[in-house]
């Protein structure tokens, strides 16, 4: 197998699990509103859906990871897949799946989601460092980071998010969730600002990638 039909075909894993995930998204948001005169809207879940949405679509950067693969294990597979089953779990879940004919209060359906909400989303922040510190090592023959800079922002990033998590998950005041919110929605917009993916141009033999991991 080439290194090409390789990327292919591990990538191909990612956009499924992906597109499941945005596919139901988008079919809740269709669902809400179809029913939009049944349902009481809420800011906080809303935001929180666009919370989930930057986090789907920020993961398809994660191919860029496989740019380059030669071998790849059984269990690298399923590592390579850890996040992107996540963010999908936090998809299906941020949104309601239907509207009852009574109608349905958006921001109660919040309240009683976030804490499965962002525990998911907590577990996947801790295997995404996981799975930063594993390409590290992967492109530098096993070692991990030493630097201070490397562990300073990315585990400091990491610990910060977590915490944030838990308190729009645990705290019941609605101006310390929406105050949490802000500063999630601020920290993915600040973390995705700068990420692109660049093709090879004809008269170069291979493409270059800036990923949110490189």
């Amino acid at each position: 197998m080439q290194t090409s039909d390789l990327f292919s075909y591990l990538s191909a894993f990612v956009t499924i699990v992906l597109a499941l995930g945005l596919g139901d998204m988008i079919q809740s948001l269709h669902r809400l509103l179809d029913a939009r005169r049944r349902v009481r809207w809420g800011v906080l879940p809303l935001v929180s859906a666009v919370l989930v949405f930057i986090l789907v679509v920020s993961e398809f950067f994660s191919l860029t990871l496989t740019f380059g693969i030669t071998r790849i294990t059984y269990f690298g597979v399923v590592g390579l897949l850890a996040v992107p089953t996540l963010t999908a779990l936090a998809a299906f879940s941020v949104l309601p799946d239907h509207v009852p004919d009574e109608g349905l209060d958006l921001g109660d359906f919040y309240q009683r989601n976030r804490r499965y909400l962002f525990a998911v989303l907590a577990l996947a922040t801790t295997a995404d460092f996981a799975r930063l510190l594993a390409t590290y090592a992967a492109r530098h023959g096993g070692r991990l980071p030493m630097t201070l800079d490397f562990w300073g922002f990315n585990a400091g990033l990491t610990l910060a998010l977590l915490g944030v998590y838990a308190l729009v998950a645990f705290v019941a005041d609605r101006r310390a969730q929406a105050a949490g919110l802000a500063l999630l929605f601020t920290a993915y917009m600040f973390g995705v600002s700068g990420w692109s993916v660049e093709a090879a141009a004809p008269d170069r033999p291979a493409a270059a990638a800036t990923s949110p991991h490189s």
